[in-house]
């Protein structure tokens, strides 16, 4: 079976969708990923300090299996996480190796 990212989503810490969030306030991702559950694969996020990929890795670490196809995490922004667009890549992967991965951003202020 092949593990799709199908939905990523992220809510600041007043519970809007896509907002900006104040640095120390809460941010919460939550991803819908087919092909995987519990207990054959994993969900995992990267928060970037810039560019995806080439600059240091700020904050990783497992999403929680909620039900079905539900993955989320809450995460609590420090000083460590730069003003201004902050990036991140959604992984998720299954028993079998195959991983699918997903990238964008947030807004901290």
């Amino acid at each position: 079976m092949k593990v799709l990212l199908t939905a990523v989503i992220t809510i600041n810490q007043t519970g809007t969708t896509g907002g900006t969030v104040t640095r120390g306030g809460n941010i919460t991702i939550n991803a819908t990923v087919t092909g995987i559950t519990n207990l054959t694969g994993n969900v995992w996020v990267k928060i970037w300090q810039g560019a995806i990929g080439t600059s240091l890795i700020i904050w990783q670490g497992f999403l929680n299996w909620i039900t079905g196809n539900l993955w989320s995490i809450t995460i609590g922004t420090d000083w460590t996480f730069p003003v201004g667009q902050v990036n991140y890549t959604i992984y998720a992967n299954d028993t079998l190796g195959n991983e699918a991965n997903f990238s964008s951003n947030f807004t901290v202020v």
